[in-house]
């Protein structure tokens, strides 16, 4: 499931879905045909139908499903208010289970290590 997930998913469908939204548009637009736009959906299989940060965040070693969990994370605007939430946040008081504020523990860490 992880492998569908990191690859055809969130990478090889919508870039196949981009490729027959050129197609097609070449095919319609040659015929005087409207076409579709598929860019929002294929966006969103990209991020597997989740907050574009989210999907951001697990480049980071932080899964989507614990950003999710962290409005601080999930509802941030960018990456760096993100980052910035995730260093003043009080992991002892979030709602998660412990290997999960492990999780973000090692991120948070390797955030110090980088400044």
């Amino acid at each position: 499931m992880l492998k569908f997930d990191r690859n055809w998913a969130s990478f090889d469908f919508p870039q196949f879905l981009m490729a027959l939204q050129r197609i097609q548009q070449a095919v319609f637009s040659a015929q005087n045909l409207p076409f579709g736009d598929y860019a929002f959906f294929a966006k969103q299989v990209e991020s597997l139908f989740r907050p574009e940060i989210c999907a951001a965040l697990d480049e980071y070693g932080i899964p989507s499903s614990v950003a999710q969990k962290c409005p601080f994370l999930a509802d941030a605007p960018d990456l760096e208010t993100a980052f910035q939430g995730l260093l003043e946040q009080d992991l002892t008081r979030l709602q998660v289970h412990p290997y999960e504020a492990e999780l973000l523990e090692s991120a948070r860490q390797g955030m110090r290590v980088q400044d």
